[in-house]
């Protein structure tokens, strides 16, 4: 019998109605039997869980000569099996942005991936500072920039963070910073 639907459709399709039949593997599972234990430190991205309102000030820096601001708005959520935090946010410009963060529990470090509408992206390293209720995250960018940020939880619903970016030189190229306030 012949089909204008092509074979490779129909299996796809029944791999996929397969998987979501399939215990472990439903949205909000815990993963698959054989999954490692999720390390403790996670608990600490729960607080990034929600549903934020963000308030940015870009200083005066190689990049941005003139001060800027702007707002934007950011959503969290656990995704595959509670292991990483899927953050998205879109600004009045149109752009987007998404951010992946997790804890490596191998490299004994947190984790985050950002990926942005523009085609840039980047990644930086970090550690909790419990008595300062803050992360502080380092990368290391083409043509030996260097860049730190600090994520610093003030209160259940709000949080300040900062970017600081310097060139090889150590000159700066990009100083912002902002708070975010979670939506009631």
């Amino acid at each position: 019998m012949k089909s204008g639907f092509p074979c490779q459709a129909i299996l796809l399709v029944a791999m996929v109605c397969l998987a979501a039949s399939l215990p472990g593997v439903a949205a909000g599972a815990e993963g698959p039997p054989n999954a490692p234990p999720k390390p403790p430190e996670l608990k600490v991205l729960d607080r990034l869980i929600g549903t934020w309102d963000d308030e940015t000030v870009s200083r005066p820096a190689l990049w941005t000569p003139k001060e800027l601001r702007g707002t934007s708005k950011i959503a969290r959520e656990w995704v595959l099996a509670g292991r990483f935090v899927q953050q998205k946010s879109s600004n009045p410009d149109g752009s987007e942005m998404m951010v992946m963060h997790t804890y490596d529990a191998q490299k004994k470090a947190y984790r985050y991936w950002v990926f942005g509408s523009d085609g840039n992206s980047a990644d930086a390293t970090g550690q909790w500072n419990a008595a300062a209720q803050t992360l502080i995250w380092r990368t290391e960018l083409p043509d030996g920039m260097t860049g730190i940020s600090s994520l610093h939880f003030i209160d259940a619903d709000t949080k300040e963070w900062s970017l600081l970016i310097k060139d090889a030189a150590g000159r700066i190229c990009v100083d912002m910073g902002g708070k975010s306030k979670r939506r009631k």
